[in-house]
């Protein structure tokens, strides 16, 4: 653009306005934040705004309903990332808002088919891959690694059940807050 943005990132973290409103711990914004992105779309264009929503217990289960929900909504969104949350912040007072990496795969997969289908470019940050099965071209952390870039991936981590992945040269491991708090059980090596 003229003005020498080329990237907006704009936080969406759901497309119900009661989980948006809990999320942003606001009221009465998601229209306004709807009707937003709209113009913003429609004025920046392709490619140049990317959706970014923090994977969490209070979105996780309705992550296929929020890609169909961008495709009616914001056609010409470059792409949506999807990160897993952090406990940081206020989450570390509200460790609740971590779901089971398990408990959120059947969606997470269900909404990359769907951005697929939709042709919509995702991106995954801090899923193991093992856990992305079928889905391991978007995760951003493999390609992070196949560039040698290391950015924040010291927030991940190998365990002992990693040696035995096929993943393992791909893969930056798990999350180490999410480690600290349920373990390496849910990993299942390739």
């Amino acid at each position: 653009m003229r003005e020498g943005v080329t990237l907006f990132n704009v936080n969406f973290p759901s497309h119900r306005e009661e989980t948006f409103d809990r999320l942003t711990r606001t009221s009465g914004l998601f229209q306004r934040r709807v009707e937003a992105l709209r113009g913003l779309v429609r004025i920046a264009g392709w490619p140049r705004v990317r959706l970014t929503l923090v994977i969490n217990a209070l979105n996780a289960a309705a992550l296929e309903d929020y890609v169909g929900f961008v495709r009616e909504n914001f056609r010409g969104v470059s792409y949506i990332a999807m990160n897993w949350i952090k406990v940081k912040g206020r989450v570390k007072r509200a460790p609740s808002l971590v779901p089971r990496l398990s408990a959120v795969r059947p969606s997470l997969a269900a909404a990359l088919r769907a951005c697929a289908r939709a042709r919509i470019r995702c991106l995954v940050d801090g899923v193991p891959l093992c856990l992305m099965r079928d889905f391991e071209g978007c995760s951003i952390d493999a390609d992070k690694l196949s560039r040698g870039d290391r950015t924040y991936l010291d927030e991940k981590t190998k365990t002992p059940r990693c040696r035995r992945c096929s993943l393992g040269r791909r893969c930056a491991g798990i999350r180490r807050d999410y480690l600290a708090l349920f373990g390496d059980r849910e990993l299942r090596p390739a």
